[in-house]
């Protein structure tokens, strides 16, 4: 019995439907044979079709070893599953964000001023973040913030005096 091995590598001209097309073209020669793929995404998109293309080497004399309707099965819903882990983890992720933001947006008022007068501390319990969270959401630390805001003050203070 020979071997034949049908790989997956997915891109932009040799997609999955191309794939299963020439599978299927292969499929209709008459000859025993050992068929093995790297996904079973080649094979088929549902259940039916994986069950004709089982039946096609079946008839042909050919076995796919140690694959079956089954373990096709737990695979898609396998795959399923992390694709709603995925989608679960993007919600929570937005969810955090928007969290972030609403607490970042109480402070940022008072976190360019002095901090004699606003300490860090208290305004980052009041937030309910971190240092670093103020920071990847407003892009600068404290420091920068506040003599950015020293800087601003010096300029207008400039125009209004130079007018």
């Amino acid at each position: 019995m020979s071997k034949r091995a049908y790989l997956s590598e997915a891109s932009k001209w040799w997609n999955l439907a191309r794939q299963r097309e020439a599978l299927s073209d292969v499929l209709r020669e008459e000859q025993n044979e050992t068929v093995y793929v790297a996904s079973l995404a080649v094979l088929a998109e549902r259940d039916s079709q994986l069950t004709a293309v089982l039946d096609a080497l079946a008839a042909r004399g050919s076995v796919l070893p140690e694959i079956g309707l089954e373990a096709w099965k737990e695979a898609w819903r396998r795959s399923r599953l992390e694709r709603a882990a995925l989608r679960g983890a993007k919600v929570s992720a937005n969810r955090r964000k928007a969290k972030s933001q609403a607490g970042v947006d109480r402070i940022k008022d008072r976190w360019k001023l002095s901090t004699k007068e606003h300490p860090t501390k208290s305004l980052l319990v009041e937030a309910g973040v971190s240092r670093n969270t103020i920071k990847a959401v407003l892009g600068f630390t404290r420091e920068e913030y506040q003599a950015r805001y020293q800087a601003a003050l010096k300029r207008r203070t400039r125009k209004v005096s130079s007018t």
